[in-house]
């Protein structure tokens, strides 16, 4: 399962074009794609989801990208678990993969078991012993919407933050074309 891929996307379509204004939008929605992230790592720390060993945090990623008539900003994760926190998950049966750790069960050696071991990331409170199952009945947990609920907080900006860099993008724009003219000796109307 493939980290969180949180998609936001502007067509330039119709906009006026020009390197300028690509540059505006894509710094713009690279401030949106961090703005994301900030919130969604204040949801990580302790709003939504407490915090175990702050891997999901840290592994928070952003990346702006142009493609055709459209600047794609993404927020990224690379954990396994993003997913189970965002949306939940149902009640399931965890059993042993192949490879784990085996013990004698029984009169069956070599059975492959789960082991919980005390104080290992995540492990349930075992009261100091390591504990041995052939499997464990997961109730499930209920969802945490770490991500969307970042998303969802950071709509009112992301406009005001776009039409701000755009602005500046034309800004920037008009005193490069205004330096340009100076330089090749052309003057406005007379």
């Amino acid at each position: 399962m493939a980290g969180p891929d949180f998609t936001i996307q502007v067509k330039t379509a119709g906009m006026p074009t020009g390197a300028m204004l690509t540059v505006g939008l894509a710094h713009g929605m690279g401030k949106v794609a961090d703005a994301i992230v900030r919130r969604a790592t204040q949801n990580l720390s302790g709003r939504f989801v407490r915090v175990g060993t702050g891997k999901l945090r840290r592994s928070l990623k952003t990346s702006v990208s142009i493609r055709g008539t459209a600047v794609v900003a993404r927020v990224r994760s690379g954990v396994y678990y993003w997913q189970i926190l965002e949306t939940g998950a149902a009640p399931h049966v965890i059993e042993p993969k192949s490879g784990g750790t085996r013990r004698r069960v029984g009169r069956r050696q070599g059975k492959r078991v789960l082991a919980f071991v005390p104080g290992a990331s995540g492990s349930v409170n075992t009261g100091g012993a390591t504990v041995f199952a052939g499997k464990v009945h997961h109730p499930g947990t209920r969802p945490r919407p770490w991500m969307r609920g970042a998303l969802q907080e950071t709509v009112p900006e992301i406009g005001a933050t776009i039409e701000a860099e755009i602005s500046a993008a034309f800004a920037a724009a008009a005193a490069s074309e205004t330096k340009t003219a100076r330089a090749v000796g052309v003057s406005g109307p007379a």
